[in-house]
């Protein structure tokens, strides 16, 4: 019996990847007959939620109206685009060519000994220096965190991790670093807890959306900022 089903789930679709690994899974929610498409997640992975006390995993659907509901009530302006789900850097090319934002991807690290998490934002096409990053934060090093801790600490898949995901989290101890070139952008385009979307958003906004979450972040400036990242 698979573990999803004790946690209220029927798999109903699956794809594995070139090893034998599951690439995904399509479940279908036994109380509400929804589906919901999950990324990379296997057997070991339910059983981490049922010991981490995760009743569900909560829809994309779900996390994603999250994100719209905050910027309405913070008023706002933003903009929303639909497409194929976008699981990597690659993937990228599946969002509309003109969709007028600076694309940012996001990172999850931690720190050695795992005592400390952090999700860093940063343009498409920048490349992230972890041990910039480190020194600038009094780390001695920083590696990437796996997707056990991922789905613990923010409740979301491999694909769909942005600075957003603090949004409708009840508390989170990972801290939010954004690259501070964002400011450089005249607009920025993150998944609103849904790697099917993308929410454009103006650099001046994200410290409003932070705060009203709750959560500790900062700004980080490792390097002059280099344009080129758009995606339209």
């Amino acid at each position: 019996m698979r573990f999803y089903k004790r946690l209220g789930y029927k798999i109903t679709d699956e794809k594995l990847d070139h090893v034998g690994h599951e690439d995904y899974i399509m479940v279908k929610d036994l109380q509400d007959n929804s589906f919901t498409k999950i990324a990379g997640i296997g057997k070991k992975m339910a059983q981490h939620l049922i010991n981490a006390g995760y009743p569900s995993i909560e829809s994309d659907q779900n996390r994603r109206d999250s994100v719209y509901s905050l910027l309405d009530r913070l008023e706002i302006e933003y903009g929303k685009v639909d497409h194929p789900p976008i699981f990597t850097q690659a993937d990228s090319e599946l969002r509309p060519v003109q969709i007028g934002a600076d694309i940012f991807k996001n990172l999850f690290l931690r720190n050695k000994d795992k005592s400390r998490y952090y999700l860093y934002s940063l343009p498409l096409n920048k490349r992230a220096d972890l041990a910039a990053i480190a020194k600038t934060l009094g780390e001695t090093r920083l590696s990437f965190g796996d997707e056990y801790a991922l789905q613990e600490k923010l409740n979301i898949q491999h694909g769909a991790v942005s600075f957003l995901n603090a949004i409708g989290l009840e508390r989170t101890d990972v801290t939010i670093l954004i690259d501070s070139s964002a400011f450089y952008c005249d607009q920025i385009g993150v998944h609103p807890n849904d790697n099917t979307a993308t929410v454009i958003l103006k650099p001046h906004d994200i410290q409003r959306i932070l705060n009203a979450c709750g959560v500790e972040y900062r700004f980080i400036a490792l390097e002059k900022p280099a344009r080129g990242s758009r995606n339209g």
